[in-house]
């Protein structure tokens, strides 16, 4: 009997070191330790008792060679740390393993001394070790698991749950000047909020989000990047906090943070197929293929509001099916909730009112098909055939889970950068934004706040250019018509967008025209309309601009840094003109790029009207003539009258010289 119990004990080791055998690599060992913790995590989700005790079981057994280096001598510590686990774990954790490494100190010194006992008393034993191996695995699960399975699993959720993100080298990573995130420049409330995130945000949150980010980190290569790991957290962060970074994450000027920013815009997971299904079933109230002869499951995008999937329907009409994600609602009220409580400061507060307000806005669903119909009347005016809307169609047009649109032709108009056609795309934006600009201005002040390139398709197309033939004379004796390239851009997605009120576009037209001149005057009065200024920061606001008119700031970026003045004054920023600046922003960053790029393959500077500024003034020449000269045959029907009569006087007074003297561009 005491040669069958040694027997297996000793069948026990070997079992485990042919395991361990078949993971030499130290990169597929070190793979399989993260595995293994991403599997005991999904356990501590499960409620059913059944249900955890089936996957401790399979734990055991598929990860025997984790146990193997172990008893084979190998420290805990050394175990985590060359899998990067320590990493992502909490200091507290990893001084806890070293009372690990002592056990296993001491299963040596056993180990040792039973192989030598077992060998003395009959080397022949040996030969029984493999049959004896399996028999003893399925008593240690049998005899072991019941009892321990339910408390190992329950302590491994309760460390998750104190869990300290803030504690680890990769938070410590991030806020390190040299490798982390810069906010060199970043306004300081700005900056204080996103500091908050990195040290408190992740630390408060509840189980199941930490350990949805915590799996997420675990399948990134043991080798990831920084900026790979910064952008898996924040893909599985909550929605508010993804819009934060949407948000501000603009105004820092950083290459890591840019980076992330590229791949949450593109990379954030989808749901499940079958939930799509389970959603759209429930807002149809039949079977969705009552509705659609063909309905790809596998979205073509996912965001942070929801994912989009392409469909059929029966009259062979191509759509576009925009889903919302399940729980998105209940989850921004949860965040929102709890970043208010990390926090008293009121400038930070109103950053959280803010972006509550603009989530809430791009959560209804119903109201961004109001947008999208709007949209496409306002662009339909314009008279332009190359810029197109699509329109949502009657399929749900109550539902405010599900939009079915017209599906944009085309593509993404960054999808291929080393399309020949760049300096075709830049035109497009060129007019795009002088469209853009001029409609929130002096149009009907509507505009889309969020056309990054995923949002905008380009469709190539063709026109006829008409060349005029001269005879002798030099008069225009016939024409030739050839064909050359042209576009149509599609835009999409009309979650976020602003409308700006008559005085609300006045003001900021005043503010436009008042730093393009430096005139303190014409600034102050502009902000005095759009929030309440107090003496003492006026006169900060009269410093700060006096000192931005002598320094090297280019003109373009005088609103960048006034709106950076303002946050840092504890003035409210109003939504619209936090959502006018990034829809500004979003469009100058994507003709700037394009400019660069077209700069370095031409070798050659971009023509001046691509600049963004030059842009600005052509908008401004056409129509401050209206607002000056309001019964002429100039001003247009119906168009609003924005300035007052002091801020006309302004504007002829100081500046209409210079406006109408300077040469147009085209």
């Amino acid at each position: 009997m005491i040669e069958r119990y040694f027997a297996a004990i000793f069948s026990l080791f070997t079992l485990i070191h042919s395991f361990t055998a078949n993971a030499e690599n130290r990169q597929e060992r070190d793979q399989l330790v993260r595995e293994a913790a991403i599997s005991w995590i999904r356990a501590s989700e499960l409620s059913d008792v059944d249900a955890r005790f089936q996957a401790c079981r399979k734990n055991v057994n598929d990860f025997l060679p984790i146990l193997g280096w172990i008893l084979e001598g190998e420290k805990v510590s050394d175990i985590f740390t060359g899998s990067s686990l320590s990493f992502f774990l909490p200091v507290e954790t990893l001084a806890k393993m070293k009372k690990i490494d002592q056990f296993v100190e001491q299963t040596q010194i056993f180990r040792t001394v039973m192989t030598d006992l077992l060998n003395a008393v009959n080397p022949r034993l040996q030969k029984r070790v493999v049959q004896s191996s399996k028999w003893l695995a399925s008593k240690f699960t049998e005899m072991y698991l019941p009892t321990r399975c339910d408390g190992l699993l329950t302590a491994i959720k309760d460390n998750i749950s104190r869990a300290k993100f803030s504690d680890t080298e990769f938070i410590d990573l991030l806020k390190n000047q040299e490798s982390g995130i810069s906010f060199d420049g970043v306004p300081e409330k700005i900056r204080s909020y996103l500091t908050l995130i990195l040290e408190q945000y992740y630390d408060h949150l509840p189980f199941s989000d930490k350990s949805r980010i915590i799996k997420g980190l675990l399948k990134l290569p043991i080798d990831a990047s920084t900026s790979e790991q910064l952008s898996s957290v924040l893909m599985r962060s909550g929605p508010i906090l993804q819009k934060s970074f949407q948000l501000f994450g603009s105004d820092v000027k950083d290459p890591l943070l840019l980076e992330v920013m590229g791949k949450l815009r593109s990379q954030i997971k989808p749901f499940s197929p079958s939930k799509v299904e389970e959603i759209l079933n429930q807002e149809l109230s039949a079977d969705l293929s009552n509705y659609f002869a063909s309905f790809d499951r596998k979205p073509v995008a996912a965001a942070t509001i929801g994912q989009v999937h392409m469909g059929t329907l029966h009259t062979g009409e191509s759509v576009v099916v925009k889903v919302k994600r399940p729980g998105i609602q209940e989850k921004a009220n949860s965040e929102i909730k709890l970043l208010r409580s990390l926090t008293n400061d009121q400038a930070i507060l109103n950053f959280i009112d803010e972006l509550e307000a603009i989530m809430q806005k791009e959560l209804d669903f119903l109201l961004e098909k109001e947008h999208l119909h709007l949209g496409k009347e306002v662009y339909h005016r314009w008279g332009s055939q190359r810029i197109q809307v699509i329109a949502p169609l009657e399929l749900l047009k109550n539902s405010n889970n599900v939009i079915v649109m017209d599906k944009a032709k085309g593509q993404p108009i960054f999808a291929n950068v080393e399309d020949p056609t760049l300096s075709l795309k830049r035109e497009a934006l060129v007019d795009l934004l002088e469209r853009w600009f001029e409609e929130a201005i002096f149009g009907s002040g509507f505009f889309h706040a969020d056309l990054h390139g995923g949002n905008i398709f380009i469709e190539p197309t063709t026109s006829i250019r008409r060349i005029p033939l001269l005879n002798s004379d030099l008069s225009v004796d016939d024409y030739i018509e050839e064909n050359e390239a042209d576009y149509r851009l599609w835009l999409i997605d009309f979650g976020s967008v602003g409308s700006l009120s008559k005085s609300d576009a006045g003001s900021l037209l005043k503010l436009i025209i008042g730093l393009s001149f430096q005139s303190n005057d014409l600034v102050l009065e502009s902000l005095k309309t759009l929030m309440a200024l107090e003496d003492t920061q006026q006169k900060e606001l009269i410093d700060f601009l006096d000192q931005l008119w002598a320094g090297s700031v280019d003109e373009l970026s005088y609103l960048d840094n006034l709106l950076n003045k303002i946050i840092s004054l504890d003035l409210p920023l109003p939504k619209n003109l936090i959502l006018f600046y990034r829809g500004k922003a979003l469009l100058e960053r994507q003709i700037h790029g394009l400019n660069t790029s077209l700069s370095q393959g031409e070798n050659s500077q971009p023509a001046p009207k691509h600049d963004p500024l030059s842009i600005y003034r052509r908008v401004l020449r056409r129509n401050l003539l209206r607002e000056i000269l309001p019964f002429s045959q100039l001003r247009q029907k119906n168009k609003r009258s924005l300035l007052d009569q002091d801020g006309l006087k302004v504007i002829v007074k100081y500046y209409l010289d210079r406006i109408t003297k300077e040469p147009e561009i085209y």
